[in-house]
């Protein structure tokens, strides 16, 4: 009896000792079981709307200013679909902070889209006031393929129908763009539909699917599974502290370190050893610049394109590092 609980221990021992050694290894050295994915294109500096800080968000003004002044490898930008199913380049729904109006996009024909506000308030740069602007109109983003045929996109769906996904396919090809972007959802479902209707255009990881990355690195499945998406991204841990203060001590504790396994560099390492981007958003000041590239990120998105730009040529090696390969990190 003894002896067979023995043997059973010991097997059992060496089948999770076994594990161990394969994920160790696998970890570091993924192409042993998995093809390194080939980015389309390398990009650090992703202008988040265009640079809200110093334009107003979403317009053409802001992403001429963004490519133009700042040298933005990547424009990022939100759509929405109007009521008359014209598919625009805005971020909120409900238009109240930008345009002072209480309208819905969906519920709105594109020529009654009322011009945006100067000054509107930037969620991640409390207290930034853009310069006045001239360019205070809601753009098409058909608008935005004409002007800008050889930038880089991110694209953020906003509204979560299956017509606006099949909209922006047909226009990402019309106009050549398909290779020159990285698109998705905060929603699996939109996700998951993107993905569906064209592989071929890059994905970034949707809200479930961060956790799921997660979990699967720190059980170490993700050492054996395949990974669809171009890019990892994931806000940066200050802009959940607010809400963290809200929460009681011992829950306080909990979420922050939970969070702590899905923002930690050796995950990062990890996923760029397998090919992917590792993305924050949104950084706005130059020490946290410094700090997000030194702990593995590889691409950042900031309301401040051109701060960001200065400090990246005068640190060039910043750059070299976040686009450099893994292997050259450590």
């Amino acid at each position: 009896m003894l002896s067979t609980e023995f043997a059973t221990g010991t097997a059992l021992w060496m089948a999770f000792s076994t594990y161990v050694l394969a994920v160790i290894i696998l970890y570091r050295f993924p192409g042993l079981l998995h093809t390194k994915r080939k980015q389309k294109y390398e990009y650090v500096l992703i202008a988040h709307r265009g640079g809200s800080a110093e334009k107003i968000e979403n317009t053409i003004g802001a992403f001429r200013h963004a490519a133009e002044v700042c040298k933005a490898d990547v424009l990022e930008l939100d759509l929405h679909l109007t009521k008359d199913k014209q598919v625009v380049v805005v971020h909120d729904s409900d238009l109240k902070r930008l345009t002072g109006k209480d309208l819905i996009v969906e519920e709105t024909n594109y020529k009654d889209l009322p011009e945006l506000k100067q000054h509107p308030d930037v969620a991640f740069d409390p207290g930034a006031r853009p310069p006045v602007c001239e360019d205070t109109r809601i753009p098409l983003f058909e608008e935005v393929l004409q002007q800008f045929p050889l930038l880089y996109l991110h694209i953020d769906l906003k509204h979560g129908s299956e017509e606006l996904v099949q909209k922006v396919i047909g226009m990402l090809h019309c106009y050549n763009h398909a290779d020159r972007c990285i698109w998705g959802s905060t929603a699996t479902r939109v996700m998951e539909f993107c993905y569906s209707e064209d592989p071929s255009i890059a994905v970034f990881c949707s809200k479930s699917r961060v956790s799921q990355v997660v979990f699967l690195f720190w059980t170490g499945l993700l050492a054996f599974l395949p990974l669809r998406e171009h890019a990892y991204e994931l806000p940066h841990p200050q802009f959940l502290r607010g809400e963290l203060q809200q929460l009681p001590g011992f829950a306080h504790t909990i979420v922050e370190a939970v969070y702590g396994l899905a923002f930690n560099s050796y995950l990062f390492r990890y996923l760029r050893r397998r090919g992917l981007k590792v993305c924050t958003f949104v950084i706005n000041g130059e020490g946290v610049w410094k700090e997000m590239i030194d702990m593995g990120v590889s691409a950042m998105h900031t309301d401040r394109p051109q701060r960001m730009r200065q400090l990246l040529d005068r640190h060039p090696q910043l750059v070299a590092r976040a686009m450099s390969a893994e292997d050259d990190l450590s």
